[in-house]
């Protein structure tokens, strides 16, 4: 990674303790979406579509990191 004129983290980004299984489930989740991104580009809408009916929604991901990791994606907070 490159680096430079300074920190490699902003020194105003909030650190959050993550647990393993949270680690290793969103090491996981965000490979599969990158495979997916591939995939997409060999089968049709129907295939892909098929295919993530079985998959965990990106909102409820994104609703359990705001609830248990005290991550705050302001963008997807729904009421």
């Amino acid at each position: 990674m490159l680096n430079v004129g300074g920190s490699l983290f902003n020194e105003n980004m909030k650190k959050i303790k993550l647990e393993y299984n949270l680690c290793v489930f969103l090491f996981a989740y965000l490979n599969q979406a990158s495979l997916s991104l591939h995939r997409a580009g060999w089968t049709g809408i129907r295939e892909l579509k098929s295919f993530y009916s079985n998959q965990v929604n990106p909102k409820e991901v994104v609703n359990f990191l705001i609830l248990n990791a005290e991550v705050n994606f302001p963008v997807f907070q729904t009421n």
